[in-house]
């Protein structure tokens, strides 16, 4: 069921406001995603604790369109004012692609096997076999 869910951790007041179509399906990102990105709150995650000390609650549960949850979303982090989003969920189209493009052009390390890596294929990068030969 689509809902609006917050990320906080029970030793800090950081607080993350997210919102899904699937949660089960976006703690497994969340969870997969902060051993790699560097965002506000997968840096928070590695810096503080154990993934599973973190705390998702359910904040608003709604059967309704991708649309009106990220109005939701948006609605809950003014109120709230979490500190670990990057951004508000709405964007302008040319801020999108900018983001877009910006993320596409950024390389990363792959700490593994010190492979140079994009972003959007790092993922991808750490199942293949050009990975696992680096690591021996």
């Amino acid at each position: 069921m689509p809902a609006v869910y917050k990320i906080s951790h029970p030793d800090h007041s950081e607080s993350y406001i997210g919102s899904t179509i699937n949660l089960k399906n976006r703690i497994y990102t969340h969870r997969s995603m902060s051993k790699i990105s560097n965002n506000k709150l997968y840096s928070f995650i590695k810096k503080t604790d154990d993934f599973n000390n973190f705390i998702f609650e359910i904040l608003f549960e709604i059967n309704c369109s991708k649309l009106e949850l990220l109005k939701l979303e948006k609605k809950f982090i003014e109120i709230l004012k979490p500190e670990l989003n990057s951004n508000s969920p709405y964007l302008t189209k040319e801020e999108s692609k900018e983001k877009s493009n910006n993320y596409k052009k950024e390389k990363k390390y792959c700490d593994s096997c010190n492979c140079k890596v994009s972003n959007r294929h790092f993922a991808r990068h750490t199942k293949s076999k050009k990975h696992s030969q680096n690591l021996y």
